[in-house]
């Protein structure tokens, strides 16, 4: 009968082989989770952009009926003297100062939510 050689295993190499699966896979999940993480934040920087959009021009034109509202009610056009007196982006100013003032308080609402959530 012949010789059966008996084959060599190498256990090294197999085990270097499963580390080197195992490293690829948490790669892998670990790229799948950062890009989905991202790309919600990505989508809601988004939405947050164009909602303080819609709310800036939103405000312009509350403003801007609210001077001309006014300009109805007066006698004699006497807003329109007292306006007269002011720059002609004053309705501008008053929306930006306005919109200004409620992204602080959404922000502060944000944060508060934020630290009690990092914190209970």
């Amino acid at each position: 009968m012949g010789h059966v050689s008996n084959m060599d295993i190498n256990y090294e190499e197999i085990c270097l082989m499963g580390l080197v699966a195992w490293l690829a896979s948490l790669f892998a999940s670990v790229v799948s989770y950062l890009s989905t993480y991202i790309g919600k934040k990505i989508a809601m920087t988004t939405a947050a952009i164009s909602s303080l959009g819609a709310i800036i021009i939103t405000f312009k034109i509350a403003v801007e009926a609210g001077i001309n509202g006014l300009n109805s009610i007066t006698p004699n056009g006497a807003l329109l003297f007292g306006l007269g007196l002011l720059p002609d982006n004053t309705g501008t100013c008053i929306a930006a100062i306005l919109t200004t003032q409620t992204t602080a308080i959404i922000y502060r609402y944000y944060t508060n939510i934020i630290d009690f959530s990092l914190k209970g």
